[in-house]
């Protein structure tokens, strides 16, 4: 059986990482004072977000602030590839039974964490850590969908062979190709398809 984190106030989710990259890191520690004073969150119930930020490694166990917390803040996009390192660190357990759980629907996440905690399926908790991870991975980016293996030094140097219509050479240039960024894959294969048909 293995412990895992959740938010209590569901809703406040996407809220407690707004006001977190808004409000300035603090001095001393993450603390209900904090919470409450710095960020507006008064009930007593918003609390549960500490455990989760300490989970996430966030903040530490005695709830200092560490790198991923500064590293979040200092992002200038948002959703957060520091949420999708926080989710690994804090849901070790459901990535260690499916490594791209965050793709999932609430359902098949919802079996990985009663399989992962050993509780009845009707257990509130099972909903709350179900919702908060499903709510997380909605602030989260996590690899592009589309990334490609090489590194942009390779893709630079990668040749592109002209066919040579009966001559006795080939002519090979270098493209240099910058994609857009999207997970939309129709736009990755609107590129190519056009790259194919001009360069045949």
């Amino acid at each position: 059986m293995t412990d895992l984190p959740y938010c209590a106030v569901l809703g406040n989710i996407q809220k407690y990482f707004e006001r977190i990259r808004q409000a300035k890191t603090p001095d001393d520690k993450f603390s209900p004072d904090f919470l409450k004073n710095t960020l507006n969150f008064k009930s007593s119930n918003d609390n549960r977000l500490i455990g989760l930020l300490k989970s996430m490694r966030f903040i530490d166990d005695s709830n200092h602030p560490l790198q991923l917390y500064r590293d979040f803040r200092s992002e200038t996009t948002f959703p957060s590839k520091a949420i999708a390192k926080g989710m690994k660190n804090a849901f070790s357990g459901l990535y260690a039974r499916d490594e791209e759980i965050h793709k999932k629907n609430d359902e098949d996440v919802k079996g990985h964490v009663i399989a992962v905690t050993d509780e009845d399926g009707n257990a509130p908790t099972v909903r709350l850590i179900t919702q908060t991870f499903v709510n997380l991975a909605k602030l989260a980016i996590f690899r592009e969908e589309n990334e490609q293996a090489l590194t942009d030094e390779q893709k630079k140097n990668l040749p592109v062979t002209l066919p040579s219509s009966g001559n006795k050479f080939n002519l090979t240039h270098t493209i240099v190709l910058n994609l857009p960024t999207t997970t939309t894959q129709e736009v990755y294969d609107a590129i190519f398809k056009s790259l194919k048909e001009n360069l045949a």
